[in-house]
């Protein structure tokens, strides 16, 4: 294994290891900020945001799962992810029959812009994600497009799970 294959095997078992232990490092335009979900700010809020919808007819365009805002006053992180299908149809994985995306301010978050995989399930919940950020007053939207496909139909599920901290405690 050369230098540089072994410094990214390192990398990925530190970046591993801090994210079971809660800790989570985010790096934008406003510096550095580290987050212990576990033990998170005082004064935070707790968050779960669920909807559905029916699978909207191939071709339709983007259809809103769900919206909501960030408090005034508050950041916050997004640690769980669902969204997926409860179909008659078969969803092919990494297709692109279906494409769901997550907006803040309607600007597609970096990542998550694509999305042609489940996250989670009916049965299992939602899944861990290394975590986004989400600012003061935002607006976050999920949609999904049916691209391709017509035997695909039912209900699509989005949701968010994570919690609200004052903008200031960080």
């Amino acid at each position: 294994m050369n230098t540089e294959a072994i410094y990214m095997a390192t990398l990925a078992d530190r970046t591993e290891a801090m994210f079971r232990s809660g800790l989570i490092k985010f790096t934008d335009t406003e510096g550095t900020v580290q987050i212990d979900r576990n033990r998170p700010p005082s004064g935070h809020l707790v968050f779960n945001e669920t909807a559905a919808i029916d699978v909207p007819l191939v071709g339709a365009g983007e259809t809103t799962i769900l919206t909501y805002r960030v408090p005034t006053g508050y950041d916050g992180v997004i640690w769980e992810l669902q969204l997926c299908l409860q179909s008659t149809g078969l969803l092919i994985p990494g297709s692109g029959d279906i494409v769901w995306r997550i907006y803040a301010d309607d600007t597609t978050i970096r990542n998550f812009s694509n999305i042609t995989n489940e996250f989670g399930n009916l049965v299992s919940g939602p899944e861990e994600v290394d975590g986004i950020r989400i600012r003061n007053s935002q607006v976050i939207k999920v949609t999904i497009d049916h691209v391709a496909n017509g035997l695909i139909s039912g209900k699509t599920v989005a949701r968010m799970k994570g919690f609200y901290y004052p903008s200031d405690s960080i």
